[in-house]
């Protein structure tokens, strides 16, 4: 029983440092900004990417 707890123990410890490592890695933000949403996605590197997604209506060719 010892045994279990302990691997128990180590498994969720790897799985807690791995959240950790990645954490700061990308950050993806969802906008509701009324007529369409967007998308903002930060890379550690401070690069910044603002993606448009506006809604397809019918008769757009889309």
């Amino acid at each position: 029983m010892k045994k279990f707890l302990l691997v128990t123990f180590v498994v969720l410890f790897l799985f807690v440092l791995a959240g950790l490592a990645l954490a700061e890695t990308l950050r993806i933000y969802f906008l509701d900004v009324g007529q369409g949403d967007a998308s903002l996605v930060i890379s550690s590197a401070g690069e910044v990417i603002l993606i448009d997604q506006k809604s397809v209506t019918e008769g757009s060719g889309f």
